[in-house]
């Protein structure tokens, strides 16, 4: 009984805006007159499901392909039950998950048993034991812990490390910033970045026996996965933090907050599909509302689907 703009619009309000299905109900009631109960906007919301499953399923089915991928994750709870809500960001698509797990199973069941490309991530062991090839730590996180230990200031250790790591990440990113305002070219970047290099290794391994727990499992840490610390040095669009999933992956937060998770596998599937479109609409510069619309009128007249990836390909 309502239209595709109607239907698209309700999924908009939950999606993008994060407003309740009580919330969608009165504004479509008093903003526009449309006298619709909750049962309507929650039947709407799973019909606009049914009609994006196809794009959300061609975004999953490229990801493996991507040349450089960000992933992230974050708690969810459904159904009364610890969950993950996971985020992959390509170039020019974006997917989200809901799962039980927040093992290295979810990134071989989403990306297959082996990713070609480039994987950005935070150190969490998951993305260690899954990907053996080039990958990106974010340097963000490592930069919020070495902070952490300086203001805890709890050894005459954590206040040299701290001092000494600090200083040689400036450096390096002063040299990432000259090579984004095209004062150097990428093979001088790489040489400049050899010294600054050696004298982050002779800090890690000077402190990795220190007697300051804090600073010894730091300095492990970083050792342990320096081979990955400085991939985007060498590989085009690779960034050196993994701010882009992070960001990507916040409205998602924002939504828990309100929501507090799904209370069924309807409501999960609900859940992944309207972040994955509409964040990817907004990646690719695209109406994420028009988009909707398009895809309910195509399920509804049973029409090839809109797609999503052709930016991508």
């Amino acid at each position: 009984g309502f239209g595709p703009r109607i239907s698209a619009f309700a999924a908009y309000l939950t999606g993008v805006h994060r407003v309740t299905r009580r919330g969608a109900a009165d504004v479509m009631r008093t903003i526009f007159g449309v006298d619709i109960c909750l049962g309507s906007v929650c039947n709407l919301h799973q019909e606009v499901s049914r009609a994006i499953e196809a794009p959300c399923g061609e975004i999953r089915a490229a990801l493996p392909r991507q040349p450089v991928l960000n992933v992230d994750e974050t708690g969810w709870r459904s159904m009364g039950s610890k969950a993950w809500l996971w985020i992959f960001v390509a170039p020019s698509v974006v997917y989200f998950t809901v799962c039980r797990s927040r093992g290295a199973k979810v990134l071989k069941e989403i990306l297959g048993d082996v990713l070609p490309g480039i994987l950005c991530s935070d150190r969490l062991g998951a993305y260690k034991s899954y990907h053996k090839g080039l990958r990106q730590v974010c340097w963000a996180h490592i930069i919020r812990e070495i902070k952490g230990i300086r203001h805890a200031c709890r050894s005459p250790d954590a206040v040299r490390f701290s001092r000494w790591m600090l200083r040689e990440v400036g450096r390096m990113f002063g040299l990432l910033n000259a090579f984004r305002e095209e004062r150097l070219d990428r093979k001088r970047l790489v040489l400049k970045s050899v010294p600054i290099r050696a004298r982050m290794s002779n800090c890690l391994q000077t402190y990795e026996l220190s007697s300051d727990p804090d600073v010894a499992r730091m300095a492990r840490g970083l050792l342990n996965c320096r081979g990955h610390l400085f991939t985007f040095l060498e590989h085009e669009g690779v960034e050196p933090t993994n701010n882009v999933a992070e960001r990507g992956i916040r409205p998602a937060v924002q939504w828990r907050k309100i929501c507090f998770g799904n209370r069924s596998h309807d409501g999960e599937r609900l859940t992944e599909r309207l972040l994955t479109v509409t964040r990817t609409c907004l990646l690719q510069g695209k109406n994420p509302f028009d988009f909707l619309v398009r895809a309910i009128q195509a399920h509804r007249m049973s029409l090839p689907h809109p797609s999503l990836v052709t930016a991508s390909r």
